[in-house]
């Protein structure tokens, strides 16, 4: 006997390039946001490093609202940002979040502030 389940597996994600143009897209809960990113071909997202948070090609600016959701970043993701000379507080690497039905609907500014 199978049991149908009600597991989230999808979620949609807004993401603003560089170059100003916005993607929606559908992404798959578990991998990072730099994958979806890059898989979905979204100018701005290099993941140079292969997501092991040591270049900084992902940085991604999320709001307030959805920050406070997410885990604490790591040492290194931490000392990376401040290397950047952005602010924790609205950024984040790409390429340490995993997507999550909590991130549903949610929308990420690629790269740097202008």
């Amino acid at each position: 006997m199978t049991h149908a389940s009600n597991a989230i597996s999808h979620v949609d994600l807004t993401y603003m390039d560089t170059s100003g143009k916005q993607h929606e897209i559908r992404a798959e809960v578990g991998t990072t946001l730099m994958l979806v990113a890059k898989g979905n071909l979204v100018h701005g997202i290099d993941g140079d490093c292969g997501g092991n948070a040591a270049c900084g090609t992902c940085l991604t600016r999320v709001d307030e609202s959805t920050l406070a959701g997410l885990p604490p970043p790591g040492e290194n993701e931490l000392e990376l940002i401040d290397g950047l000379g952005v602010s924790i507080a609205s950024h984040r690497l790409a390429c340490q979040i995993k997507v999550t039905p909590q991130l549903n609907g949610c929308i990420f500014h690629v790269g740097q502030p202008a």
